[in-house]
């Protein structure tokens, strides 16, 4: 099926006698590749960066604040806990509320 499909394809771009559709753009194409050699670049004289300052080598490493990561740990831990906690008893309670308050009919 895929072969029959491709000998179609080839049998209809070679029956083509009208080319423009593929050349609508091809002169303006040429014309900006004309205008790209005509370009001189001297690549060894550009300046791609600039350096503002020289890099200088720490005095002492980095190490990670373990007591700062430790006590945000807790903090946030104990918020999402805490939440966690609010969130279900509102859930469990839901349907304690809809038991007492039955529709009057």
């Amino acid at each position: 099926m895929r072969l029959l499909s491709t000998n179609r394809t080839v049998e209809s771009l070679r029956n083509r006698t009208d080319e423009d559709l593929f050349l609508k753009k091809l002169a303006q194409w040429r014309e900006e590749a004309a205008q790209l050699k005509q370009l001189n670049l001297d690549i060894g004289r550009m300046r791609l960066v600039t350096v503002d300052q020289v890099a200088i080598e720490p005095t002492k490493a980095e190490k990670p604040r373990k007591a700062l990561i430790l006590a945000l740990g807790l903090v946030l831990g104990g918020m999402l806990g805490l939440f966690i906690a609010l969130v279900r008893a509102m859930v469990q309670r839901q349907p304690e509320r809809q038991r007492h308050h039955a529709p009057l009919a």
